[in-house]
């Protein structure tokens, strides 16, 4: 018997042993709300998604009817951070004045709370889902941040369950944290707990390793596609990033139901990356000029007018779009959203790249309200975007129509959801360029650009960067409300896009230009390594 057939075979029984755990809970709210963020951070909860989807509406119901005092844990400051934190994770709109009962007479949180760490550990994740005007869920975050920093010098040497997971929080916030890395520290994190579950800590190591296989397939599928384009050898110039792309699929989607977008999503990642270096670090303004009127035209015919080498990709481009079509050719659905999203997200993005070289080579500074307009397109998300809904049309082979013309709608308007996905892509990804640029000759960035127009220094502008971001994350956090006017399932997506862009690019520090420091290491673990289960 093959490694994966016996490992599906010890999945199946203790998914239906984990099953009945969580069908016959005893009634208590906070132990199922427990058991059920332990099934999320293992990375199980796409097997029981109606499961936990029912039972945290029964918790809501019961939160509208009683207006919050329906269980004799409300004045806990565990269970009320950890409910408020859950039912905002699957789109609840629950109000932040619960917390207003942590509050003393003068407005300030109660200093009894000081000694409840785990309560405080808790808030400061609920917090990350705080939204425009919710100063309580501000004032929990400067509140809870140091405390925990205090607990984590004062227990620098504790191995216990509690410790690591404030060490980790504080370093990785779990709603900004990509769920497969996220899931795989967990693990680790939850074997050392004295209150683990044997059986969802078996299910979770093996579903892993199971999944390892699966995703190790498509990798190797996409290297043989990738090997035999033989553009590296070709052109020289791109970088070579094929694993790194599918890391940026793997974050979006890794259940086993988004294999095929996985793969789209890769290679269209890919695809992006050679025209990025192409136009960015190669080619000359004339060049990149023919370039963006040839993939306006979007037409084999083009080819010949384009420099050597630009054949190369140009004509690398059109390949991909048709394969995809005749890939998805059964499928109007899909086909449209191919012909007339992600193509003209394409060509957005290389006209995007265009302005931007011209300002780069006359030394034009625009205004950073024009910057951002263009870097809005060459943040690359409304390619990325488009792409993503494809991972939903699949998983419904009769996709109905209206749904469909409402998502085509919804990627058309250009919503304050989607556009604020964009702006974390956009300047996360200045912030961490900016010293690498500045080292190339590239004068003309976003950072400058606002330095110059506000005359500021770059301290100041970073931290205007960092508060335009967040503002950015409340629109993400309002945009997951229900009712939603797209499928749960791509809202998810979107919000998984930020948080790979927001981890690859942590801390200032490009990963996907320099991987070894972080995203090396983490692929192998990913990837390569399995988790040891006995």
């Amino acid at each position: 018997m093959h490694q994966n057939e016996m490992y599906a075979e010890e999945i199946e029984k203790l998914k239906e042993t984990a099953k009945r755990m969580l069908m016959f809970q005893n009634g208590d709210v906070l132990d199922n709300m427990i058991m059920i963020d332990t099934i999320e951070r293992l990375g199980l909860s796409y097997h029981f998604e109606k499961e936990i989807e029912d039972q945290l509406e029964q918790i809501y119901l019961m939160e509208l009817f009683t207006n919050g005092a329906y269980n004799n844990n409300d004045g806990d400051l565990f269970f009320v951070s950890l409910h408020f934190r859950l039912l905002r994770q699957h789109g609840y709109k629950i109000s932040s004045g619960v917390f207003e009962r942590f509050k003393k007479s003068d407005d300030q949180f109660s200093e009894i709370l000081k000694s409840d760490t785990s309560g405080l550990l808790a808030l400061y994740e609920a917090s990350y889902w705080r939204t425009h005007g919710e100063e309580i869920l501000e004032e929990a975050f400067q509140f809870t941040t140091p405390l925990l920093e205090l607990f984590v010098a004062q227990n620098s040497s504790n191995d216990s369950f509690l410790a690591t997971q404030v060490a980790h929080s504080l370093k990785q916030p779990l709603h900004r944290g990509v769920p497969r890395v996220e899931m795989w520290h967990f693990i680790f994190i939850y074997e050392e707990s004295d209150m683990k579950n044997d059986t969802f800590l078996r299910f979770a190591k093996l579903d892993f390793n199971m999944l390892q296989i699966l995703h190790k397939k498509e990798l190797h599928q996409l290297s043989r596609w990738w090997k035999a384009l033989d553009i590296i050898s070709k052109l020289e110039y791109p970088r070579d990033r094929l694993v790194e792309s599918y890391f940026w699929a793997l974050a979006m989607f890794h259940e086993p139901h988004f294999s095929i977008s996985r793969i789209v999503m890769t290679k269209v990642v890919i695809m992006i990356s050679i025209i990025d270096d192409t136009c960015d670090a190669h080619a000359t303004l004339e060049e990149v000029d023919i370039f963006t009127r040839a993939v306006q035209r979007w037409n084999y015919s083009e080819t010949d007018r384009l420099p050597d080498y630009m054949k190369l990709v140009y004509k690398m481009l059109l390949d991909l779009f048709e394969d995809f079509i005749e890939q998805f050719k059964t499928r109007e659905d899909i086909k449209s959203l191919i012909v007339n999203h992600i193509k003209e997200g394409m060509k957005q993005l290389v006209t995007g790249y265009w302005t931007e070289m011209k300002w780069f080579m006359k030394e034009h500074f625009p205004k950073f309200e024009e910057y951002m307009r263009n870097g809005l397109i060459t943040s690359v998300y409304y390619v990325v975007l488009p792409t993503l809904c494809l991972g939903t049309f699949l998983l419904d082979t009769n996709m109905i129509a209206p749904i469909a013309n409402e998502v085509s709608s919804w990627l058309s308007e250009n919503s304050k959801f989607s556009k604020a996905s964009a702006i974390i892509g956009r300047l996360n990804d200045d912030l961490a360029s900016f010293e690498r640029e500045k080292e190339m000759g590239q004068i003309v960035t976003g950072v400058e650009c606002y330095m110059k127009e506000y005359d500021v220094s770059k301290e100041e502008a970073f931290h205007k960067f960092n508060e335009i971001t967040e503002n950015a994350w409340k629109d993400i956090n309002e945009g997951c409300f229900k009712p939603t006017k797209v499928p749960s399932s791509i809202i998810a997506q979107v919000l998984n896009l930020c948080r790979v862009t927001d981890f690859v690019y942590k801390n200032e520090q490009d990963a996907y230009t320099y991987p070894a420091k972080v995203l090396e290491p983490l692929i192998v673990s990913l990837l390569v390594e399995p988790i040891l289960t006995s």
